[in-house]
């Protein structure tokens, strides 16, 4: 087999700048063909006796040794036979970056990362030759052989990292900060469950922005805020007798000697007669017979589901029950809808007579305790949250941080700081003052047991 010399032992080259100018192209001195590519204002010609040497600029190493000047030309033109002035030209051409603007970096100056998670990022930019870093963090570390990407850092911790990125050309530098954030590992420890305590979560009667609940903004006849109700539940098959409601969430007045009383909304899960959960929600006012009911059957005892109930602002008193929705485990059902009444006299479904009218409650049912019942990471918006139904069911698991779909309330059942602080949960939500205490209860309400 006859010998190809390598690229170093070639005595002849054509050379030419590429259509961007940033890049020069070693060719067949013959056919034109393109054998290598070098970025501009990389290499440099050199004399090496008679002849002419190609090689880095810092000159660690030869990419071309011995170039014979009669067979070297640039883009296909014969270099000047005087071996000084081939040498520029040859030189003028390496340092060439096009139209002579300096480069660009318009890569995004954020990054996100999670704790034990690796990054892998690569910058873009215009008219960049070279690229380079300052300040990386422990473990980061360009690629070898393609420098400007970065990979590594699943050993940092949760915190703020500053990288200086530096693009280069032979016109100028574009240096940008780059923020890389890493958020530490988002987990869900507890749930609460009322116990045969009885005990609850309450915002109590004097909570002054009550009225800024979600579900208050949209009280009346015709239309108001939408929002949206999320939150996770498991109830238990030991929970004795069919048909036994144990409340999940409410909101409103409440009277203990009218059964479920003036509550302007109730969710409760309850045994079905038929075996598993039936799913209630109320909307109105129980006491006076005015209001909205969705019963949705055959949900699984002994596991946890995802809830979503959004109201879409439309009217919750023209007879349908259209303006609500309801989903189950990420995907919207079709409950049984019972419209009872036509409304108060005063044109609102909930009780307005009473000065705790917009108390909110967590696992309160008069009259039966809150034991078999479990609710995790309950949430409410002020929005409606449809289109976030799958994300926000996670494939049934409820280790989400809800911060980036800004919810009004969270309430997080033991988590972040809760568990030491009862009987206070707090308000991780963008509303003041929407803190809960628990009452009846301590910190053994709240459970591993988690979705």
């Amino acid at each position: 087999m006859a010998y190809e010399p390598t690229l170093e032992h070639l005595t002849s080259m054509d050379f030419k700048i590429e259509t961007g100018g940033t890049t020069i192209l070693f060719r067949d001195y013959d056919n034109r063909a393109t054998l290598e590519t070098y970025p501009a204002n990389s290499i440099i010609a050199v004399a090496n006796g008679a002849d002419i040497r190609i090689q880095f600029n810092g000159g660690e190493r030869i990419l071309v040794d011995k170039l014979d000047i009669t067979n070297i030309t640039i883009n296909g033109v014969l270099v000047t036979q005087v071996q000084a002035t081939a040498i520029n030209e040859l030189n003028e051409l390496y340092a060439n970056v096009g139209s002579g603007i300096a480069p660009t970096i318009t890569s995004s100056t954020s990054l996100a990362s999670i704790v034990g998670n690796n990054i892998n990022f690569t910058p873009t930019g215009t008219n960049v030759v070279t690229w380079s870093y300052d300040s990386l963090p422990t473990g980061i570390v360009s690629v070898e052989g393609q420098h400007k990407t970065l990979i590594g850092g699943s050993g940092l911790s949760a915190g703020t990292y500053n990288i200086i990125a530096r693009a280069t050309n032979y016109h100028g530098t574009d240096t940008k900060t780059i923020t890389l954030t890493v958020s530490p590992v988002y987990t869900n420890m507890y749930s609460f469950e009322g116990l045969a305590t009885n005990s609850y979560f309450s915002t109590g009667a004097s909570v002054a922005d009550n009225n800024t609940c979600p579900m208050y903004m949209a009280q009346g006849t015709t239309t108001g805020t939408p929002w949206t109700l999320w939150t996770w539940f498991k109830l238990s098959s030991s929970a004795p007798g069919a048909n036994s409601a144990r409340s999940i969430f409410s909101f409103g007045f409440f009277d203990h000697g009218y059964g479920w009383g003036q509550r302007c909304m109730f969710v409760a899960a309850a045994k079905s007669s038929a075996g598993g959960v039936d799913l209630r929600l109320y909307y109105g006012n129980t006491r006076y017979g005015n209001y909205v009911r969705f019963i949705h059957h055959g949900a699984a005892l002994d596991a946890w589901h995802s809830l979503m109930i959004v109201y879409d602002g439309g009217n919750v008193n023209d007879g349908t029950g259209n303006a609500f929705s309801m989903a189950i485990d990420g995907t919207f059902i079709t409950p049984t809808v019972t419209i009872n009444g036509t409304g108060s006299a005063d044109g609102v479904w909930c009780s307005s007579g009473s000065a705790n009218r917009n108390t909110l409650k967590i696992g309160h049912n008069p009259g039966r305790d809150s034991e078999y019942l479990l609710v995790s990471e309950l949430a409410t918006f002020a929005a409606d949250k449809t289109a976030d139904l799958t994300s926000l069911h996670n494939g049934g698991n409820a280790n989400l941080d809800l911060t980036p779909y800004s919810p009004a309330q969270w309430y997080r059942m033991g988590d972040d700081g809760d568990y030491a602080a009862t009987p206070l949960m707090v308000n991780r939500g963008s509303l003041s003052n929407l803190d809960m205490t628990m009452q009846s209860g301590t910190v053994a309400n709240y459970v591993s047991d988690v979705p």
